[in-house]
């Protein structure tokens, strides 16, 4: 099996979050664009959860801030399924993982958890391989780099589009690949408009 890679891979998650009435909804979505070689990487999304912190408590997100990771301040979002991250190219083709609501306040951190007991796959000139998951962080795939918090509340609606790097993601290892994810921060709409970073 060939264990060439070319960086700048990148599989695309949008969350729309809008809400009204206190409360917000996340809209969940996952896109991609395919690697040259690969022509499947199978990752089993156990769920999907969001930190939202109060205006006045919120921090900046921050991968390296594990002090939130076991608060209560986690909003959760069941998907339970395998998903081909290269099976939905671009924004139009997107998977929607579901819609979750949330409280008022500000978005710290959205991680994605893996079910490590499942099928994690690359499929790659016709052969199979299962990824190696050891470096998958058991709090989560976090975005991987400091962005500011953003605003879930009433009335307004927040789109964070992120970036899994699959480039930088996937490690070569033996006869198969390493997953060692990096999330990073896209895009930021806020009613439509681009927000800055």
């Amino acid at each position: 099996m060939s264990m060439k890679l070319q960086h700048g891979w990148m599989v695309g998650l949008a969350l729309v979050v809008s809400g009204c009435g206190g409360e917000a909804t996340a809209v969940i979505k996952l896109m991609d664009a395919p690697p040259e070689g690969i022509t499947a990487v199978t990752v089993f999304v156990d769920r999907i959860e969001v930190h939202v912190a109060e205006g006045d408590k919120a921090k900046d997100g921050d991968p390296a801030d594990t002090s939130i990771d076991q608060d209560r301040n986690w909003e959760s979002l069941a998907y339970g399924k395998a998903l081909d991250l290269l099976a939905h190219q671009g924004e139009g083709a997107a998977a929607l993982l579901g819609e979750l609501s949330l409280p008022e306040g500000k978005i710290t951190q959205v991680r994605l958890f893996l079910d490590l007991s499942q099928s994690n796959t690359v499929v790659q000139d016709g052969v199979e391989c299962a990824l190696e998951l050891a470096d998958v962080p058991p709090t989560g795939i976090k975005i991987n780099h400091p962005f500011k918090a953003f605003a879930a509340k009433d009335g307004a609606e927040t789109e964070i589009l992120m970036d899994f790097d699959v480039g930088e993601s996937l490690i070569p290892s033996g006869d198969c690949y390493r997953l060692r994810p990096v999330l990073k921060l896209h895009k930021v709409k806020v009613d439509g408009k681009e927000a800055s970073l």
